[in-house]
């Protein structure tokens, strides 16, 4: 990823733990996630157990206020990149 993205969406990972209240565990779970990596991977990086990896995603999810990981990259993507986070929801 170039390093103008990762900067990005590392900031977007700040932000959205101010606006939505996220652990540090949720934190890195959002930063790996929104650099693609599977469940698996997440847990390899963090040292945690892939059910952890889901439970964590699932309140990221939620807090967020999206349905699915699709959603939930689209959604820090447009906020990284356009500057403002997408009402657009991914069908």
């Amino acid at each position: 990823m170039p390093r103008a993205a990762k900067r990005r969406l590392d900031a977007i990972v700040e932000r959205w733990h101010v606006d939505h209240s996220l652990t540090r565990s949720e934190r890195g779970v959002l930063a790996a996630v929104l650099r693609g990596l599977s469940n698996k991977e997440v847990g390899q990086c963090l040292g945690t157990s892939v059910p952890t990896v889901r439970t964590q995603l699932s309140s990221i999810l939620r807090k967020v206020g999206v349905h699915s990981r699709t959603e939930l990259a689209f959604k820090a993507f447009c906020a990284a990149f356009d500057g403002a986070e997408s009402d657009v929801s991914v069908p």
